[in-house]
């Protein structure tokens, strides 16, 4: 999603996250919305291993104190990572399972700053390493996996780099 209001143009990542568990997480974000701004921490981390899953660890302050953490899989959702780390920033969608952000474009969301820090560093490993069996899982030999890993990885940040113009 990308306004000239937020983020100088940048496409910041709409992350529709499952809250049938958490009506909690429905309850902030919908408070949100009547308050001036809010407060959250965020760490950046990995599971064991470090490969198959990304966490992203939120501690929301204000409005409501409240501690949740994404786990992100890699494989399927590398280019999420990615965005977020890129823009610093996403927006955060209370849904339900099959939700889709056409449908719940006018919804209660609420913006985050992610700083990327130090993760950054590990990032370019693991996305790295998975593009890499990825496409040794579709037949690529060693060199042509490293090569494609490389030539997918410009692009899709040729992609996600988009900024609206004003």
């Amino acid at each position: 999603m990308a306004s000239h209001l937020v983020g100088d143009g940048r496409l910041i990542p709409v992350l529709i996250v499952d809250t049938t568990a958490r009506p909690d997480l429905d309850e902030l974000v919908r408070v949100h919305q009547y308050v001036s701004s809010g407060d959250c921490k965020s760490q950046w981390g990995t599971t064991l291993g470090g490969e198959g899953q990304v966490l992203l660890h939120l501690e929301f302050i204000r409005p409501a104190p409240m501690t949740v953490t994404l786990g992100i899989d890699v494989a399927s959702r590398g280019i999420l990572i990615d965005s977020i780390l890129m823009t610093q920033a996403l927006y955060l969608l209370p849904g339900r399972p099959g939700d889709r952000f056409m449908a719940k474009q006018n919804d209660p969301r609420v913006l985050l700053e992610i700083p990327r820090g130090d993760f950054a560093v590990v990032w370019e490993t693991i996305l790295r390493s998975a593009m890499r069996k990825k496409f040794r899982d579709r037949g690529f030999g060693r060199p042509e996996a490293r090569a494609a890993t490389e030539e997918f990885i410009l692009k899709m940040r040729e992609l996600t780099g988009f900024r609206l113009k004003k």
